[in-house]
């Protein structure tokens, strides 16, 4: 139980997760009435130098990114014994669920998706960010066709000297590209590997790389080429296996140079005419049941907030799955959280793996950034 319901501005509504290092809240900003994901550093570890350091560096990493395809960090910075940082929501499902649900997407669907995703790199290594663990699970879709990606709590910043001596193996096996197995500087093609590996999912409902443990995913990425998509699906195009081969090559220099240029090799390749992914995508919402706590509902009900933020807070218990892990907490959900989740998400939390990333020095707490 916390000695407190509020941190600088934000009510706390109820407690989602407790992990080895930090407890996830639903919180309010209580200006606005926005709900907004609560992530707090446990004070026993407030001492321990190299968490506070960890945790600092990811609310640090994102205030630095604002982009309309990037999760939004709206605050951050220490209250009493605890440090925190408050996460924008997002009002949909991650893509791993979505493409679950959708298992043969549309090219054009695919298309919007990957362009989205791809100007959120572009822009995140423009600032010198590499995000080293792009999945499914760390990609967002609103109920009205946004695509963000949230868990920057892997990033690299590579004009970080501390970050570029260490060569520690991180991020999702499937995913990972083989600079980041064999421990070489990474730079922002690795990422792009990382989108080939999400491309070839979407567009085959096959994993790329996809293994029975995590050395095997390994063995494949340094060694083995995917079957090509067309073979795999009529539709694909040759021109769509060139573009997600080009985005695999096993060396950075042959992939793309950026996320530029990837975009611009994705918009021409071919999709179905006359789609639009909004109403493909508010279609595919509109069956989708929102389940809410009892404690939420009794909240939202009395009129402290109005009854648009229930389908927030409902996404929101979805989201808290997957932001959580950027800071590494490992422990399986407890069953009261599992239920209020979709079987995918539950599924996602059981499924995290224990991270240890490289810890920048800092010199200094962050000061608190006010939610606008």
């Amino acid at each position: 139980m916390l000695p407190f319901d509020t941190i600088e501005n934000i009510r706390l509504i109820e407690q989602r997760y407790e992990g080895p290092n930090t407890l996830v809240f639903l919180g309010l900003a209580k200006k606005k009435n926005r709900p907004l994901f609560v992530k707090l550093l446990k004070p026993q570890f407030g001492q321990q130098a190299q968490l506070v350091q960890r945790f600092q560096k990811e609310a640090k990493t994102c205030a630095q990114l604002q982009h309309p395809n990037i999760v939004k960090l709206e605050q951050f910075g220490v209250a009493g014994d605890y440090h925190f940082l408050a996460l924008d929501w997002v009002n949909g499902q991650n893509l791993k669920e979505f493409q679950q649900s959708q298992p043969s997407l549309p090219l054009a669907a695919i298309r919007e998706i990957l362009r989205q995703l791809l100007a959120a790199l572009a822009y995140a290594h423009g600032k010198g960010i590499v995000h080293r663990d792009v999945k499914p699970a760390n990609i967002l879709i609103d109920r009205g066709g946004t695509v963000q990606l949230t868990d920057f709590g892997l990033a690299r910043i590579l004009v970080d000297t501390e970050f570029t001596r260490q060569n520690t193996l991180l991020g999702s096996p499937a995913y990972m590209s083989p600079e980041q197995i064999t421990g070489e500087s990474l730079d922002g093609r690795s990422d792009l590997f990382s989108v080939g590996c999400v491309a070839y999912e979407l567009l085959t409902g096959k994993q790329a790389f996809g293994g029975e443990n995590f050395s095997v995913c390994l063995h494949k990425i340094i060694n083995e080429t995917p079957v090509a998509p067309e073979q795999l699906r009529d539709v694909v195009t040759t021109g769509w296996t060139a573009f997600i081969e080009k985005l695999l090559d096993k060396r950075a220099e042959n992939r793309f140079a950026d996320g530029e240029s990837a975009l611009a090799a994705l918009e021409h390749l071919p999709v179905e005419s006359d789609f639009n992914f909004a109403d493909f995508v508010q279609t595919h919402f509109e069956n989708l049941p929102e389940t809410l706590p009892e404690s939420i509902a009794k909240t939202t009900s009395s009129g402290k907030f109005g009854k648009a933020a229930i389908g927030v807070i409902a996404a929101l218990l979805l989201i808290a799955a997957v932001v959580w892990g950027s800071f590494g907490d490992a422990e399986k959900a407890p069953p009261e959280t599992a239920n209020l989740l979709s079987p995918n998400m539950a599924n996602a939390i059981g499924d995290s793996t224990a991270k240890t990333d490289s810890i920048a020095t800092v010199a200094s707490p962050p000061e608190n950034v006010p939610v606008t």
